[in-house]
């Protein structure tokens, strides 16, 4: 099956506003959703009007009336002056015989008129797919898997560097983007159909431990009771865990996972083996037809709509993605550059022409140009406006969710001393011990637990370079314990921020500002060919008092 240019520019847009994906329910999405209308409505309506444009800019009059025109000059050509137009010389020699005949000269006329409009008429369908062409180049250069890559072009594969005359330039791919590393960004995910609503929540989820981004074997598998189906409001509920599995949820789901990604993914298959029946119970006519529906394809497969939308929520929770300072304004740039160099620019023009064929060639350019600048212009508003919402949700400033501090031992006040240890020994949690262990500065060998109070206490007065950290205590105790601290501030030696590098930098501005003499962020603490000296067991061990925070990132509900 083949697909003329504006077919491929259609799909193009389809995918540049994500319109695949309407049926999704969170997020950015649901901004896509808000002008999915204005979208649908200027790909339908806007495009094909500014195509009829540029043939009303080529010729003022319709193909029907141009047509009908032409027969009647035919016509009356053939009837008063027995032109043979099955032979291509034939109207030329009469033109010679009875062109100074005025009754000759008004059919001749409107015969030469028509036929040059009609041909201009056909140029005008030629001219509409150089557009489609020109626009599907543009856009495709800098569109790369759901993001606008900012690399200025010179050409097809040729890229250039921004330069105004500096001394120095320095210069990076994503100059005027910002780089949202994610990390593990867990989120329920919801897609409609058939009436239906079917969303897939995720109740529990093991993080990496230690610092260490490397750890192995987490995967999606369902919870214990993972399907819930409302039929009052139509909404099917499969609820999964993120997490090593164990010996009895291993031989239930499977090790062997369907997406191939380190670290993600699920058993696909066996998920649906036991989910047909489930489905099929409901009885639900809505419900089942949508479980039927196969609009979807991975890859090169054709699959049903719940098999592409699991395999999008189990593989998609981890992403990197880039969003631009202003896009609109580099787009811009790029289509003038474009536009000057690549479409309205003298190669088009052939040395053997004359002076009129210039002057056509010229003109009909000048109306491809135009069109493609007035259609790119309204597609790039459409992607800025998508674009600016990320940036300033983005650029928003964000909560401090959580502060918290690690101090030793021998820095808690007196007054409060006796009432600390004697909560972190009857701790039913063990929150303090056991973290004190999985760091390894204590062992289940340390006289902490069985009840000897006064042992345990005796033991951490002669080890008082332990660390405690506040996270561990309840609110009110841990309140209780900074506000008797003299000088809080003063006493931090260290501060660990777990945020975004962007807001994280901005929250240090006020404080660090002109103190701090070089950063070293995202340091390769995993590689093993990097030589930097990094415990991955844990940070440091925090012999002053040390403040770490953490900054939230937004959420839309």
């Amino acid at each position: 099956m083949s697909f003329s240019p504006q077919d491929n520019f259609n799909e193009l847009l389809k995918e540049l506003f994500q319109l695949d994906k309407s049926d999704l329910d969170f997020g950015i999405y649901r901004i896509i959703n808000a002008r999915h209308d204005d979208i649908s409505m200027f790909i339908k309506e806007i495009l094909p009007e500014t195509f009829s444009n540029v043939r009303s800019k080529l010729t003022t009059q319709g193909k029907e009336e141009i047509q009908n025109k032409l027969k009647q000059a035919q016509t009356k050509l053939e009837r008063d002056f027995q032109v043979d137009f099955s032979e291509k010389e034939d109207l030329a020699r009469k033109a010679d015989q009875y062109g100074q005949l005025p009754l000759f000269q008004e059919p001749y006329k409107q015969y030469l008129d028509a036929r040059d409009k009609l041909d201009r008429f056909q140029l005008a369908g030629e001219i509409e797919n150089d557009i489609c062409n020109e626009l599907y180049r543009f856009f495709s250069r800098y569109y790369d898997e759901g993001d606008f890559v900012t690399k200025p072009r010179s050409g097809e594969n040729a890229y250039m560097m921004p330069y105004n005359g500096e001394e120095v330039k320095l210069y990076w791919a994503n100059y005027d983007q910002y780089y949202i590393k994610t990390g593990e960004n867990f989120r329920n995910y919801t897609f409609k159909g058939e009436g239906v609503t079917v969303e897939f929540r995720l109740k529990e989820a093991e993080t990496a431990k230690n610092n260490n981004q490397s750890q192995k074997g987490r995967v999606f598998i369902p919870a214990a009771d993972w399907f819930h189906w409302d039929p009052e409001h139509k909404k099917l509920e499969l609820h999964f865990h993120f997490k090593v599995p164990d010996a009895s949820e291993k031989k239930q789901w499977g090790e062997k996972q369907s997406v191939k990604k380190e670290n993600k993914g699920i058993n696909e298959n066996l998920i649906f083996n036991q989910l047909e029946p489930k489905i099929k119970a409901t009885n639900d006519k809505d419900l089942i037809r949508l479980w039927e529906r196969k609009t979807r394809t991975i890859g090169k497969d054709q699959v049903r709509d719940f098999h592409y939308h699991l395999h999008r929520y189990t593989s998609l929770n981890t992403a990197d993605y880039f969003i631009h300072k202003n896009l609109k304004k580099f787009l811009q740039q790029e289509l003038d550059y474009f536009l000057k160099n690549e479409v309205f620019c003298i190669d088009f023009l052939d040395p053997s022409w004359d002076d009129e064929m210039v002057q056509k060639a010229i003109r009909i350019n000048v109306v491809k140009s135009g069109a493609i600048r007035e259609i790119a212009m309204q597609i790039i508003g459409f992607l800025h406006e998508m674009e600016e919402f990320q940036r300033r949700l983005f650029e928003k400033k964000k909560f401090v969710v959580q502060c918290d501090y690690c101090m030793t031992l021998d820095r808690i006040p007196e007054a409060i001393y006796i009432e600390i240890i004697e909560y972190i020994l009857t701790d039913r949690e063990r929150k303090q011990l056991d973290n004190r262990i999985d760091l390894g500065f204590i062992d289940e060998n340390a006289p902490l637990f069985g009840g000897d109070t006064e042992g345990a206490i005796s033991y951490l007065a002669d080890h008082d370079k332990l660390v405690i950290d506040t996270a561990c205590l309840p609110e009110s105790l841990k309140y209780k314990l900074l506000s008797q601290m003299e000088n809080l501030d003063e006493q931090t030696g260290g501060v660990l921020m777990n945020s975004e590098n962007w807001q994280g930098l901005n929250l240090m501005k006020g404080k660090f500002k002109n103190k701090v003499q070089c950063i070293y962020i995202d340091p390769p603490y995993n590689a093993k060919s990097s030589e930097i000296v990094y415990k991955n067991n844990f940070i440091a061990s925090f012999f002053l008092p040390s403040k770490y925070i953490k900054i939230g990132l937004p959420r839309i509900s």
